[in-house]
């Protein structure tokens, strides 16, 4: 893409799936860009706390957590 910028969505795997060495890399590599994705997160954006809970809301929706 220009300027080297690239998105990407990924989709979680179902807790169910069979652990095989294929599934174990997939998780593997989301879970290193999900991380890096996470970094530049926090790097450009200021974070968004729940009042509430304290929570970061940016790593709740980057990491679809609930």
């Amino acid at each position: 893409m220009e300027d080297g910028f690239s998105w990407m969505l990924l989709r979680a795997m179902k807790k169910n799936h069979a652990l095989s060495q294929s599934n174990l890399e997939v998780m593997a590599e989301h879970s290193s860009k999900l991380s890096v994705a996470h970094d530049v997160m926090q790097e450009c954006f200021v974070p968004m706390i729940d009042p509430r809970t304290r929570i970061n809301l940016l790593s709740q929706a980057l990491y679809n957590r609930r």
